[in-house]
């Protein structure tokens, strides 16, 4: 496994492995025995729970606008759909027509050759 990994990631992925198994204990001890997998699974759920309702709460975050309810990461894709429209350029409206042609295999047959028919 860490084979043809550089050494500072090595190092890395062990300290991960450590992580976890350090938080076995963690988990529930009233419940049927486990196996180790599910007491790894038990343990970084438990510790992982209050980040993931933080980002949760944080992303699906609706507010009221004229009555109507929008989710926050609705208004973040519209405006970095906006942004990155005019960045490029509007390529996405620009190159559409190309974009057909290409999916349509137009462009297929580039170097001349001929098709070779079946049979």
């Amino acid at each position: 496994m860490f084979k043809y990994m550089p050494a500072n990631m090595k190092s890395k992925c062990l300290i991960v492995i450590l992580f976890c198994i350090s938080f076995n204990g963690l988990a529930v001890q009233n419940s049927p025995p486990k196996s180790v997998v599910e007491k790894i699974n038990a343990s970084v759920n438990k510790v992982m729970k209050p980040v993931t309702e933080a980002v949760e709460s944080l992303v699906f975050y609706s507010f009221k606008i004229g009555g109507n309810s929008i989710p926050f990461v609705l208004v973040w894709l519209i405006v970095a759909a906006l942004f990155f429209t005019i960045y490029f350029k509007f390529i996405n409206v620009s190159g559409f027509n190309h974009a057909v042609k290409l999916v349509a295999g137009k462009y297929d047959n580039l170097e001349g050759e001929k098709k070779k028919e079946a049979g």
